[in-house]
């Protein structure tokens, strides 16, 4: 709110004629129309002297300073009121300055107050927005920790599952152990039940053994499974530790004895005997050996013994076959 500055202007027609004669002197006072004001404050308008009364100054009427005629005498009363409402004008306008310094510091206080509100506003702003954004964090950490828990129970489960595994593991690498075994075990076997050999003597002519033992030989092969019988050596040679069958039959010369020996790894094991005065006579033996892989078994005719021969049949046969690896 703003007052206005007011500036009064209050004119009095004291003179009655620019002719007018003044108290003191007595002397006429003639001032033309269009003349310059008196330093009083008179002029001369419309034919008559007029005195304008300003509030910046207080001066006596028209005429001589003191000097007034008994219309200047009421004129001085109404200028002294004019002084008056003068003073009170001057101080409602000292008022009125020191109310709008009130005003204008009071309407800074407010653009203040009104860009603090706008700050806070803004601040409140960001603080809702902080607020929301901790809400979803919150929010997001509950849900994370959720997810964690559960993790971590999958992760026990699949640990828990891990064990299982390897427990399983260890029981399937002993069953696998096992079962090499067993195809180990049957793969022997197999070899083993392919381990027999059947060998016979057509040689036409008598084996005689005069002076010393010997070694008999064979020259027909009925079987040999495996090949673990040695042609070449006439002997038996065993590829598996097991407990083996050997059978050997023979024909003795005639009128003379015949005695065979079954030979392991140069040691003799038993014999066979055949012995007829006038004819020939057979002989045979059958025995089960436990072998040691590589043992050899051979026969050999007895020093002093003769076996008969014949090339159309065969009278002596040697045979052996696994019964069981041991």
């Amino acid at each position: 709110m703003y007052l206005l500055r007011l500036e009064i202007v209050l004119t009095l027609f004291v003179c009655q004629a620019c002719t007018s004669t003044f108290a003191q002197t007595g002397s006429p006072v003639t001032q033309k129309p269009g003349s310059k004001p008196e330093p009083n404050g008179c002029t001369f308008e419309d034919g008559a002297c007029v005195y304008k009364f300003q509030l910046s100054h207080n001066q006596g009427l028209c005429g001589n300073s003191g000097q007034a005629t008994a219309a200047g005498s009421e004129s001085q009363d109404v200028v002294s009121k004019l002084g008056d409402a003068s003073a009170a004008i001057l101080k409602l306008q000292a008022q009125q300055d020191r109310t709008e310094g009130q005003v204008k510091e009071l309407h800074e206080m407010v653009n203040g107050l009104t860009r603090i509100i706008e700050a806070e506003r803004r601040n409140n702003t960001k603080l809702n927005h902080i607020e929301t954004l901790v809400t979803n964090l919150q929010q997001t950490l509950q849900s994370q920790s959720s997810l964690v828990l559960k993790l971590s129970g999958q992760q026990q489960g699949l640990s828990t599952d891990l064990q299982l595994t390897k427990d399983e593991n260890k029981r399937l690498a002993a069953d696998l152990k096992t079962a090499k075994l067993m195809l180990n075990e049957m793969r022997n076997k197999t070899e083993t039940d392919k381990i027999a050999f059947a060998v016979g003597r057509s040689k036409s002519q008598n084996l005689v053994a005069s002076t010393t033992d010997i070694k008999i030989t064979f020259d027909k092969i009925f079987s040999n499974h495996g090949s673990n019988f040695d042609a070449a050596n006439s002997l038996f040679r065993a590829p598996v530790a097991g407990a083996y069958m050997f059978t050997m039959t023979m024909l003795s010369n005639h009128g003379s004895a015949g005695r065979v020996y079954l030979i392991r790894n140069g040691a003799y094991e038993t014999e066979m005997f055949g012995y007829d005065t006038v004819d020939a006579a057979t002989g045979t033996n059958q025995v089960i050996l436990d072998l040691k892989a590589g043992d050899e078994v051979w026969l050999k005719l007895a020093k002093g013994h003769a076996i008969h021969g014949n090339g159309a049949s065969v009278y002596f046969t040697f045979t052996g076959h696994l019964l069981f690896t041991i």
